[in-house]
């Protein structure tokens, strides 16, 4: 089943890496397990607070707020003191300096309805055709100044990349958004789709690419990101 919004647990125990945890409900309470008390998101580390954060839903918008855990919460670095943070698609939150780490990940935000601006290589200036240049709107990438035959999965995985540049993408994030239709036949609610299909899948991108195929960095043990 496909979630709308959700979290995937980067680092915790007792999650597995790679963990997909649904957003549906109202509210989601983030803390340590104990036997007397069991979070909606329970961790094991003695370092988080029985009581450490909570999500709570508000339609289509999630919201984090810290319960005066002792080591603290963070959002993409930043520490979340007093009121609620709006959490956007692609956040990262920290749990007492790292000892969980989650992804939060929100459909509804996509960016491929909003206008992006494009991004070019380094020295490149408008009127010119060198370089690798990628335009999302028109499903259309060129190398130095040619055109390439990129389409089905091999342009949907370069695509959410480029919408993820500078940003590294887990492997069951590309699952998720290139093999959707493989998400029913599994039990995890994470397609059940290879290492190797993806690997694979990379090789013929960075191919086609040629030079600058070196733009799609392997992420050891986690996933891919396109540096611009």
């Amino acid at each position: 089943m496909k979630h709308d919004v959700y979290v995937v647990v980067e680092k915790g125990e007792p999650f597995p890496e790679g963990s997909i945890i649904a957003i549906t409900d109202q509210e989601y309470a983030i803390g340590r397990s104990t036997h007397h008390h069991i979070p909606d998101i329970a961790f094991t580390s003695l370092y988080i607070s029985r009581a450490h954060a909570v999500i709570r839903r508000q339609q289509q918008e999630c919201y984090l707020e810290d319960l005066e855990s002792k080591h603290g919460t963070e959002v993409n670095g930043v520490a979340v003191t007093g009121k609620p943070v709006l959490l956007r698609d692609g956040d990262q939150i920290r749990l007492a300096k790292g000892e969980a780490i989650l992804h939060f990940h929100n459909e509804f935000e996509k960016e491929w309805e909003q206008t992006k601006e494009f991004v070019f290589p380094p020295g490149w200036k408008e009127g010119k055709t060198g370089g690798l240049i990628i335009h999302p709107e028109r499903r259309e990438v060129f190398v130095d100044g040619t055109l390439i035959p990129l389409a089905g999965k091999d342009m949907e995985l370069l695509l959410f990349l480029y919408q993820k540049a500078n940003q590294a993408v887990s492997f069951d994030e590309i699952k998720l958004h290139i093999w959707p239709e493989r998400q029913e036949e599994s039990a995890s609610g994470v397609p059940d789709v290879g290492l190797n299909e993806i690997t694979v899948l990379v090789y013929r991108i960075r191919k086609k690419l040629g030079k600058y195929g070196d733009q799609i960095v392997t992420i050891p043990r986690f996933g891919y990101m396109l540096d611009r």
